[in-house]
């Protein structure tokens, strides 16, 4: 999964409340496709991106980065 990618799904998945129907209803995030997104982004990342605490702060990481990269 690219990094664009796990990006766009974290951001997804925090701004939609933690809620697979309302990330499901954002371009470019299928339903069936969350949970093996989360699943990745959690092995790799070392976090429980289900959880609320984690996710916020895997969400404003995420925030940061697309941030910097368009300062650029």
């Amino acid at each position: 999964m690219s990094r664009l990618t796990a990006r766009e799904t974290l951001i997804g998945w925090a701004e939609g409340g933690l809620s697979p129907v309302r990330v499901a209803e954002r371009p470019h995030i299928h339903r069936n496709a969350l949970p093996y997104r989360l699943e990745k982004i959690g092995k790799s990342s070392g976090r429980r991106v289900r959880e609320l605490g984690q996710a916020i702060e895997m969400y404003l990481a995420s925030l940061g980065d697309t941030l910097r990269e368009g300062a650029r």
